[in-house]
């Protein structure tokens, strides 16, 4: 799971991007590659990243009833078959 990391000084939330992030204030907490480095770690906390599945909702017919059912007679209709002259 991924996490930030939060300063309880300066109540500043870092991630970890892959690049070299830090707080800025005096306790001085750095965070990259996974690595938590601190003056005072009793100042440090773990913050969990939830992530919400995003869920697309799909109706179950995008039709009105009027539509499916003329869209169930038109199912039905035969293939008129037409008859050319041959030459």
């Amino acid at each position: 799971m991924d996490f930030k990391v939060k300063c309880l000084q300066c109540n500043t939330e870092v991630e970890d991007t892959g690049k070299f992030h830090t707080c800025g204030c005096p306790n001085g907490l750095s965070f990259h590659n996974g690595k938590i480095t601190a003056i005072d770690l009793d100042l440090v906390v773990e913050v969990p990243i939830y992530k919400q599945e995003t869920k697309v909702h799909k109706p179950s017919s995008y039709l009105s009833p009027e539509d499916m059912t003329f869209q169930e007679e038109r199912k039905r209709r035969k293939v008129k078959r037409l008859s050319y002259d041959v030459r």
